[in-house]
C-alpha cells in the first residue's frame, strides 16, 4: 500500500484576476496578517513577496515551540496551459464555464504556508481558511480562488457568500469532491484535499446510485472525519445509503464497509474506500474475509 503523503507540503491558495495587481505596502500587509493572525514575527518584503511568522499559532515540538509562516507571492502571469482537462473537468463550482473562466483570468497572486504540518489537522484547516481571508481582503480584486492543491476552482463572490463556519469551511471550500465516470452506470467518488491535513481523503466504486448523492456522503463523512480526527479504522462501518435515500425509517439504515486502500485514482495516496453495499463496484476483499464484486456481495 502507498504511504500517506505527508502533511509537510506546503498548501497553495491562488487568486485570480484580469489584470495584474501591485503589492499592497508592507504596512498594509502586516496590518492585515496581524488583524487575521495575531501576533507576526520577523515580516520579509520585496517586489518579489512577502512573508511572516505566526506566533499566535505556535505549537510545542518535542522541547521547544515552532511556529508556522505565510508566504504571498507578488503577482505574475497564470500558467492557464498547465492546468489539464482532467482538473478542468472536476472544477464543479464554475462547470461547465471552467475554461472560459481560467482563460478570462490570466494573471495570480499565490499565497502559501510553510511548516504547516506541525498543525494538527482541525487547526490547520482553520488556519488555511484564516490565510483564505487575509489574502482576499489584501487583494480585494480577486475573481477566483484556485485551491491549487485540490484542483477546486471557485469564484470570489461564492468563497465570500458562503456561511460555513470552523472546520466546515475547509471541507465546503477548499476540499474538492470529484466525480468520474467509469462505464456506463459505473462511477468513482472521491475526495481531495484531505491529505494536505494528514489525514485520508474518502473514495467510493459504484453503480446504481446518483453520483450527486454519493458525493453528499463523502461530504458528510470528510466533516465527521475532521471534526473527530479522523476515527474511522480499517474493518469499521459507517450508515450508508439505500435505494430510497430520503427514508426516515431507522430500519432503513445500510452499513457500508470501509478499509484503506491505495487511491484508484491520482495523486497517489491513502484514501478509505467505502464499499457500497450492494451497489459496489469492483471486485474487492471486506474486511471480514468476504467479497464484493459487482455490486453484490458474497
Amino acid at each position: 500500500m502507498t504511504q500517506q503523503p505527508s502533511a509537510t507540503d506546503p498548501f497553495f491558495i491562488k487568486l485570480l484576476f484580469a489584470k495584474k495587481q501591485n503589492l499592497p505596502t508592507e504596512e498594509r500587509i502586516l496590518e492585515v496578517l496581524g488583524s487575521h493572525f495575531g501576533e507576526l514575527e520577523g515580516l520579509t518584503y520585496s517586489e518579489n513577496g512577502a512573508g511572516a511568522v505566526v506566533l499566535d499559532w505556535e505549537v510545542d515540538v518535542g522541547e521547544q515551540k515552532v511556529a508556522p509562516m505565510v508566504q504571498i507571492f507578488a503577482s505574475q502571469p497564470h500558467d492557464v496551459d498547465a492546468i489539464g482537462p482532467m482538473v478542468r473537468n472536476q472544477m464543479w463550482d464554475v462547470f461547465p464555464n471552467a475554461d472560459a473562466v481560467l482563460e478570462s483570468l490570466p494573471y495570480e497572486v499565490a499565497g502559501t504556508d510553510f511548516l504547516g504540518s506541525i498543525l494538527d489537522p482541525q487547526t490547520r484547516a482553520n488556519f488555511e481558511m484564516t490565510f483564505l481571508d487575509a489574502l482576499l481582503e489584501l487583494f480585494p480584486d480577486a475573481d477566483a480562488v484556485l485551491f491549487f492543491d485540490t484542483g477546486r476552482l471557485m469564484r470570489v463572490d461564492d468563497v465570500r457568500a458562503h456561511e460555513f463556519e470552523g472546520i466546515e469551511r475547509y471541507i465546503r471550500l477548499a476540499m474538492n469532491v470529484r466525480v468520474f465516470s467509469v462505464d456506463d452506470d459505473e462511477w468513482l467518488v472521491d475526495t481531495l484535499g484531505m491529505h494536505k491535513l494528514g489525514g485520508p481523503d474518502m473514495q467510493y466504486h459504484f453503480r446504481g446510485l446518483s453520483p450527486e448523492v454519493v458525493a453528499g456522503h463523502a461530504t458528510a463523512v470528510a466533516e465527521y472525519q475532521l471534526a473527530n480526527n479522523f476515527p474511522i479504522e480499517n474493518g469499521n462501518s459507517v450508515q450508508g445509503l439505500s435505494e430510497d435515500e430520503h427514508s426516515d425509517d431507522p430500519g432503513d439504515a445500510v452499513m457500508w464497509h470501509c478499509r484503506y486502500e491505495d487511491a484508484l485514482i491520482g495523486p497517489e495516496r491513502v484514501v478509505l474506500d467505502i464499499e457500497a453495499g450492494e451497489f459496489a463496484a469492483g471486485n474487492r476483499q471486506r474486511a471480514d474475509g468476504n467479497h464484493s464484486a459487482n455490486g453484490r456481495e458474497g
